[in-house]
């Protein structure tokens, strides 16, 4: 994956989209999703997804609620991936509710605290036959989880990207990532599946 490095932030409508592909865990289907991801140079990260549901379940609505029970779509980033495994999940539902967490693994992370999601500005909006999230992760913040992150073209960021829905009826619950996760069990938590992406 080619991640752009981008002066302005008006730039980002212009960088190229991921979708996700990959179906898991015995999904058959899921709704169509994509996003894009930028370096917003000296200011940190953009990321958007997009999916094509009309009408997702969303039922938290408070900051680190878990809101992978709902219809949501996740971002996972290792900033710092030639240096250490740690890595970022961000995790939204359409409600706008959003859980941040840090860790190297699945066990042991990290809870953003509410002031440090909300200098993220994660975003929901609901529109007639699709729904999005934004957010941005500073790298004034990022930084002081996990060091230096050289924003210059070669730099290499560990990523994957999420469709999930756990909750609600069984036609409703549905795994599929980016990058595919070969494990027998859901669980997004497995760095050594995640994409390498590269500043351009």
């Amino acid at each position: 994956m080619n991640i752009k490095i981008i002066d302005e932030k008006e730039q980002f409508a212009q960088c190229e989209t991921f979708e996700i592909t990959h179906l898991l865990w015995g999904t058959k289907a899921i709704p169509k999703t994509y996003g894009k991801i930028a370096c917003w140079k000296e200011h940190g990260f953009l990321v958007e997804m997009i999916c094509e549901e009309a009408d997702p379940l969303r039922t938290y609505i408070k900051m680190n609620d878990p809101v992978s029970r709902d219809s949501g779509m996740e971002a996972f980033l290792g900033f710092w991936s030639e240096e250490t495994p740690l890595y970022v999940n961000v995790e939204m539902n359409a409600n706008g509710a959003t859980l941040i967490q840090s860790g190297t693994e699945r066990t042991d992370r990290t809870f953003f605290t509410e002031e440090q999601i909300r200098i993220c500005q994660p975003q929901a909006v609901i529109e007639k036959n699709c729904w999005k999230i934004c957010f941005f992760l500073p790298l004034e913040l990022l930084e002081e989880i996990g060091g230096p992150i050289p924003q210059i073209a070669g730099t290499k960021i560990a990523c994957n990207f999420y469709k999930v829905c756990e909750g609600g009826n069984a036609e409703q619950i549905h795994y599929a990532s980016y990058s595919p996760v070969d494990v027998p069990e859901p669980d997004f938590h497995r760095p050594e599946f995640f994409e390498t992406g590269e500043l351009q």
